[in-house]
């Protein structure tokens, strides 16, 4: 019997380490305080976890794509995409980070000074669906090998 008290408790320390664990690299909804690292625009890696850079956003072509409520996010979500350049950078075209944000920019906008903190994901099709780069590829942006995702926090909810 006291046996069985040990390995339970052991289970459940083991259980809260992993989801301490996940929540600190970014796998969870939930971040527990973790402070971003400031990066620059252009050392933006894979790999780099959770950052804050600054640079111009360009909303010239309005891409949104919706997620579907599942079992960890509870509510549909409807995110902006646009890519993210060296600041005061408006004639680029060579897309290094592509950002995916639940805050919805002006509609009078086309480019826009900003920092956007988040997390560096890999792009995938879990991210971008279809017609999502093809929208970009149609107005002459171009997507390197290595370009990356960069999944905004989201807004601070009001109370």
């Amino acid at each position: 019997m006291r046996t069985r008290w040990i390995m339970a408790a052991l289970l459940a320390l083991f259980g809260v380490g992993v989801v301490a664990w996940c929540g600190w690299e970014g796998w969870l909804p939930f971040s527990f305080g973790r402070r971003p690292r400031t990066v620059p625009i252009e050392d933006v890696r894979l790999g780099d976890g959770y950052v804050s850079t600054t640079g111009t956003a360009h909303y010239t072509v309005r891409v949104s794509q919706t997620y579907g409520a599942t079992w960890l996010q509870r509510r549909e979500r409807t995110v902006q995409v646009f890519p993210l350049f060296r600041s005061l950078d408006t004639r680029g075209r060579e897309v290094h980070v592509l950002v995916l944000s639940e805050r919805t920019p002006d509609r009078l906008l086309d480019f826009e000074d900003r920092t956007v903190t988040g997390w560096v994901r890999r792009p995938t099709v879990r991210w971008l669906g279809r017609g999502v780069l093809d929208a970009f590829y149609a107005v002459g942006y171009e997507f390197p090998d290595d370009y990356v995702l960069l999944i905004e926090d989201p807004p601070e909810r009001e109370p």
